[in-house]
């Protein structure tokens, strides 16, 4: 469960103060958010958490449900990241880091802040990309491709290429499970990041606020679901403020 954990700060932290947990979209992994590191000040240190059947836990076979996901991401974070956290999700991983945040309030304040990118509130109908669930290989890859998210490293090999439409179907499946359960609200500050171009408006997004008797705060980047790279590669250093000031 340890090897879930992966430390993606290229350079030694000692003095790291909070550490910055990412969880992926669909399909992915926690590889898009290694080149942040450079971008963080050492006071922040940065992980991600790789959900089964991929990266260090290639072997390990896909939670058959969302509450096992979630179970599983919380339990990688608690057995190896040092707290206190500011947990990032991007697309499925905002509903990840949104109920990681709930199973870790009963460990105390140890989430500052919950980052949530490209994804509608919890309460509403999951993700559009669930619409593919049956969809034929080439259609899922055509929309990995069209919105962004495919690795590159795996359209110019079968093997990746076909392994990367797996990962991204069985993510799929597992987000086909997800329902909304009112609970307890999180405490701590809320961030909702968008993309300008996104299918989502602000009006889809404003419900967030529901999900936390803190403070919500929204901020909306250049290009679409994945924004634009650049916007993508500084993302870490447009949201620094969100880390350093987290709270309890």
């Amino acid at each position: 469960m340890s090897r879930a954990a992966l430390r993606l700060s290229t350079v030694p932290t000692p003095d790291a103060t909070i550490r910055l947990v990412c969880f992926a979209f669909a399909g992915g992994g926690v590889m898009p958010f290694r080149r942040w590191s450079g971008v963080l000040d050492d006071r922040t240190e940065l992980w991600g958490v790789s959900y089964p059947g991929r990266e260090a836990v290639f072997g390990f076979s896909e939670p058959r449900d969302w509450e096992g996901l979630v179970r599983w991401s919380a339990e990688a974070v608690l057995s190896r990241i040092p707290p206190p956290y500011v947990l990032f999700g991007h697309s499925m991983g905002a509903l990840v880091a949104h109920d990681v945040a709930r199973l870790l309030a009963h460990e105390g304040p140890t989430v500052r802040r919950v980052i949530v990118s490209g994804h509608r509130p919890p309460q509403r109908r999951p993700h559009h990309s669930l619409a593919l669930l049956d969809a034929e290989d080439t259609d899922l890859l055509a929309w990995m491709i069209d919105m962004g998210g495919a690795p590159v490293q795996a359209l110019s090999h079968p093997d990746l290429r076909a392994l990367a439409v797996e990962l991204f179907r069985q993510d799929l499946r597992t987000l086909s499970t997800y329902r909304h359960r009112d609970g307890p609200l999180l405490t701590c500050d809320l961030h909702v990041v968008r993309g300008q171009d996104e299918l989502m408006t602000e009006a889809d997004l404003a419900d967030w606020a529901e999900a936390t008797s803190g403070r919500t705060t929204f901020q909306v980047l250049p290009g679409g679901h994945f924004y634009t790279p650049d916007a993508w590669d500084g993302l870490p250093g447009l949201l620094q403020g969100r880390v350093e000031g987290a709270e309890c």
